[in-house]
């Protein structure tokens, strides 16, 4: 009887320490997922904030350059009106620049009708044409075409490579042309506001928690919370582009020598991605499985001394009593 309670205790505890490995297996991986998921949800939430951040921004930006253009093209008017009224003021420099501080503009340039600039608030511009550059060459067809109005998208000047928002108009008599610059600060402003390096300012950055920016064309880091990273191809901070353009459930990569759990979203031309690394995401999984542990063992434990005591109790000594009786009968 002895060689049987303890077969019959050694198989009991052989299969309540497989049941609880078992238990504890399907545990971590069940905690493993859940992290994940944690981090997908808490990446979709944040970038589609961004996302959507990224659209008002713009909204933004295209209303302010709209009413930049058409305050830019009133300024023009303006200017040719008060020149064709006053036309002495043109051999005057200052004259002219206490017209471009009445009306608000940074640079009033006279044009003739082959396209070159003989007077306005700066002379060292005198004599620059329409064909000197790019960003001149864009109001050529004025010289063609006398009732043009035309107003350029903010770009770098040809002198300075400034950018400037500038506006041409020809005068009532037709007799010249006025282009008038005004430096877009507000346009400035709202454009920052659509920068990456902006936008991740905004957001609350967790610890072990990054952000990237990937530009789809080039594969390289356009901005990130890491700006060491700025710059570099997806490669070289330990990305592969197949998996950051296919995998958009997340997947797990060495991101500058850190191994993290990555989501990216696309947003454009742009790949915006969030990353955890695998410190924090499964920081509370050791304690889960430390906790779920102790309490399976100590299950276990209790499991195996009931079950051995209600053995001996009903079954080896009901055992024994028979054995007695047959002993006796022999």
């Amino acid at each position: 009887m002895q060689s049987l309670r303890k077969m019959i205790s050694r198989y009991l505890t052989i299969i309540t320490a497989g049941m609880i490995t078992v238990i504890i297996i399907v545990s971590f991986a069940v905690n493993m997922l859940s992290a994940q998921n944690e981090a997908r949800s808490a990446a979709e939430s944040v970038l589609i904030q961004i996302e959507q951040l990224l659209s008002e921004n713009q909204k933004d930006l295209e209303k302010v350059e709209q009413e930049y253009k058409q305050t830019s093209l009133n300024h023009a008017r303006a200017v040719a009106y008060m020149i064709q009224k006053n036309p002495e003021c043109v051999e005057d420099v200052e004259e002219l620049r206490k017209f471009a501080s009445y009306v608000g503009v940074d640079e009033i340039h006279i044009f003739d009708n082959e396209g070159r600039i003989y007077a306005g608030t700066h002379p060292e511009f005198f004599d620059i044409t329409f064909y000197s550059g790019e960003q001149m060459e864009y109001f050529l067809p004025m010289l063609t075409n006398k009732e043009l109005e035309m107003v350029q998208d903010i770009t770098p000047n040809t002198a300075q490579n400034k950018p400037m928002q500038y506006s041409a108009v020809w005068s009532e008599n037709k007799e010249f042309i006025v282009q008038v610059g005004v430096e877009p600060v507000e346009v400035a402003k709202v454009t920052e506001k659509n920068e990456l390096s902006y936008i991740f300012s905004l957001l609350r950055v967790n610890e072990g928690v990054d952000y990237f920016a990937i530009d789809t064309a080039t594969q390289t880091v356009a901005g990130a919370t890491i700006e060491e990273l700025v710059g570099k191809e997806v490669s070289q901070i330990g990305l592969k582009m197949s998996e950051v353009v296919k995998d958009k459930d997340g997947f797990h990569a060495s991101i500058n020598g850190k191994y993290s759990f990555v989501v990216f979203k696309n947003i454009g031309d742009t790949l915006i991605g969030r990353s955890v690394k695998s410190t924090v995401l499964y920081s509370n999984v050791p304690a889960a499985l430390l906790g779920l542990a102790i309490c399976c063992i100590l299950t276990g434990i209790i499991q195996v001394i009931g079950t051995i005591k209600y053995l001996n109790a009903y079954v080896v000594e009901g055992i024994n009593e028979v054995n007695d009786k047959l002993e006796k009968i022999s």
